[in-house]
């Protein structure tokens, strides 16, 4: 039980520690890395859809458990094969830079395009929900968990 008191501890500090970076808007790609890693942490993307609320058998049949994983692994190679100056402010990413980046994670360049703007859309997302009305958007979002 301390084991996982200080493991929740340690997700609560993580999740303030990124909730204060998103009102500032300061969430990179480096954050976007670091939650990809919880979700691996927390059983992968599979275990995590079951945990939501209407995620039944029914409703997992749609989702292709598999390909996330791997997409996941790739999103990582992308990033990891960024310099810590393009994770940090990802708009300096010319197609110089994308096809070295490619070159390095060993994916075509639209994989590292497609991942700019999945960080973008999520960057977005994020940022709503820490905006006038947010708390309310999010507390919507999981009533009846």
């Amino acid at each position: 039980k301390v084991k996982e008191r200080k493991s929740l501890v340690g997700r609560i500090e993580l999740l303030e520690d990124l909730e204060k970076r998103l009102r500032k808007n300061q969430f990179t790609l480096e954050d976007f890395l670091e939650q990809m890693g919880q979700i691996r942490k927390m059983g992968g993307i599979g275990k995590l859809l079951g945990m939501m609320p209407g995620m039944n058998s029914r409703a997992m049949q749609n989702v292709n458990v598999e390909q996330s994983e791997r997409d996941f692994v790739q999103m990582e190679a992308i990033i990891q094969s960024m310099t810590r100056e393009e994770r940090e402010n990802p708009s300096i990413l010319n197609a110089s830079r994308r096809k070295r980046i490619a070159a390095g994670s060993g994916q075509p360049v639209s994989k590292i395009n497609q991942l700019v703007k999945r960080y973008d859309e999520t960057r977005k997302m994020m940022k709503s929900f820490t905006g006038k009305g947010g708390a309310g958007r999010m507390n919507r979002m999981f009533r009846g968990m």
